[in-house]
């Protein structure tokens, strides 16, 4: 089969030519070579064009991550069709939003969630409903030929903070993010990679590993049964990990019990580790080299640490940055002043700050996205275009980069407290707590005009004094508040949910 430009499907395809017979993916007691999933992959794709979708038709996916969301994504990128992604987490109002936003041809999902699409205006204006099931008999070799500007891929953003953005990936950022997280990864032929991470399992199929889908589900995350997990690492031989700090977390509390004797690397992103997490990763995982990676949905990676040098930087918490390490070769990276508003390419020569200074991390390079659909007000809050016409973008994370040349992380712009003179960081609180032992987690907030500590005690123990609190708090605050929970991410379940959290303490008095 002759390609025509070497996007993730092209990649895919000649993987499959050159190792047929390889382990492509395992979806518990599932399983494809990659010489069999690529005809189903082929077969689909033929399916997809008998019913008239062609290339750059925006198709909605809504499956959960496994064998056949795999399936209908590569047949997708295959006829050069872009898929809208949608995280199997998201609710109601969050799928009616999206779908209006992308304004898809088609809608791909199980037939529980194509029944419910019948009681959804957004969902049932879409004529074009594929079933997932498809006729093995009937293939194409075609593969649309790709402009490194056609779009491959949309994905939204948490949209934690608002209206959630459409990162617009074209097959040349694909490409870019493949190759360096790739080389980050050095995964080959034959080797075994369990991720809970969408877009790394597409890097699997370019670089020819074999990937085992987790039994996990983000929408149910907290019945995740860590021992099974652990077992099946075990049995199917998994040399990397790749998985939010959450679910690494999990695996970590049981991995004494379960241990896995192949796993060689693991690699975590998503949210913060903080030095306890680290400690508990490197005593449960002591054959592993353990890196924790720092990016966000725009760009990813940024930067990148192992547990060992975090944890030799875990007196500089208190003080008040998280180190997430070397920033990545392949980017360029910049600390300006925290500006709420808009940044123009003018504006951008005058508020950039010295190494040291805490402020906003923008950054710049092939794999840093370079657009939204269709949201002109997201681009100008999110991109900066300097006079040399290099697109920055502008993360939202505080932070500061050390004498030591390093990155450090303060947490998110629109949470830090500006405070006699001072930038005060509800992240690094966060971490301190974690530090102390003393609770389940907790934080700090400005709210009524005074500073807050809001605190989330440990399951099954009384709450602990405010002196004992207040001993290990970095500073004296005007009042403590116990929550039976602080609310997480709906996509990670590491980081704390701020919007949600301000709107619990709406109704408190």
């Amino acid at each position: 089969m002759q390609h025509k430009s070497k996007n993730i499907s092209a990649l895919f395809f000649q993987r499959a030519a050159e190792q047929p017979d390889v382990l492509a993916i395992r979806d518990g007691a599932e399983t494809r070579t990659y010489g069999a999933f690529a005809a189903e992959v082929k077969a689909t794709a033929a399916y997809f064009t008998e019913l008239g979708i062609q290339k750059n038709d925006r198709v909605l996916v809504f499956v959960p991550m496994g064998l056949d969301l795999y399936r209908v994504v590569m047949a997708l990128f295959q006829i050069g069709a872009t898929a809208v992604f949608l995280d199997e987490w998201v609710g109601l109002d969050r799928l009616r939003l999206c779908c209006k936003l992308a304004d898809c041809k088609a809608f791909i999902a199980p037939w529980k969630f194509r029944w419910i699409g019948f009681f959804i205006p957004e969902i049932r204006k879409i004529h074009i409903k594929p079933r997932l099931r498809v006729d093995l008999s009937k293939q194409t070799e075609a593969l649309a030929d790709c402009g490194e500007d056609d779009t491959a891929l949309i994905t939204f953003t948490t949209g934690s903070t608002g209206t959630p953005k459409a990162a617009r990936r074209t097959h040349a950022f694909l490409g870019h993010q493949f190759r360096v997280l790739a080389a980050k990864m050095a995964s080959k032929p034959g080797t075994v990679v369990m991720t809970t991470l969408p877009i790394v399992l597409l890097i699997n199929f370019g670089t020819g590993a074999s990937s085992v889908v987790a039994r996990f589900s983000p929408k149910k995350a907290q019945r995740l049964k860590a021992d099974i997990i652990l077992k099946e690492m075990a049995a199917n031989q998994v040399h990397t990990l790749i998985a939010s700090p959450y679910f690494v977390q999990k695996l970590a509390e049981s991995a004494t019990d379960h241990p896995v004797p192949s796993l060689q690397k693991v690699f975590t992103g998503g949210g913060p580790v903080f030095p306890p997490e680290a400690a508990l990763f490197q005593h449960a995982f002591p054959s592993a080299a353990i890196q924790v990676v720092y990016g966000s949905t725009e760009a990813e990676p940024i930067a990148g640490v192992s547990v060992e040098q975090l944890l030799d930087k875990s007196d500089l918490v208190k003080r008040g940055g998280l180190c997430v390490g070397v920033p990545d070769a392949q980017i360029q990276l910049e600390i300006i002043e925290i500006i709420k508003a808009i940044v123009t390419g003018r504006e951008l020569e005058t508020i950039r700050l010295p190494q040291g200074s805490i402020g906003e991390i923008i950054v710049a390079g092939d794999h840093v996205l370079k657009s939204y659909y269709k949201n002109d007000v997201a681009f100008a809050r999110n991109k900066i275009i300097d006079h040399q016409e290099v697109i920055w973008h502008r993360t939202g994370d505080a932070g500061f980069v050390g004498a030591d040349g390093l990155l450090y992380l303060c947490g998110r712009c629109d949470q830090m407290i500006f405070r006699n003179g001072c930038w005060i960081s509800p992240f690094i609180w966060e971490s301190v707590f974690a530090q102390s032992g003393l609770v389940a987690r907790g934080t700090i907030l400005e709210w009524k005009g005074q500073l807050v500590a809001v605190i989330q005690a440990k399951p099954g123990t009384a709450k602990v004094s405010e002196e004992n609190l207040m001993a290990v708090m970095p500073e004296p605050v005007d009042r403590i508040i116990w929550l039976e929970k602080l609310p997480l991410d709906p996509r990670h379940h590491t980081k704390i949910d701020y919007e949600g959290l301000k709107k619990q303490m709406e109704v408190l008095k």
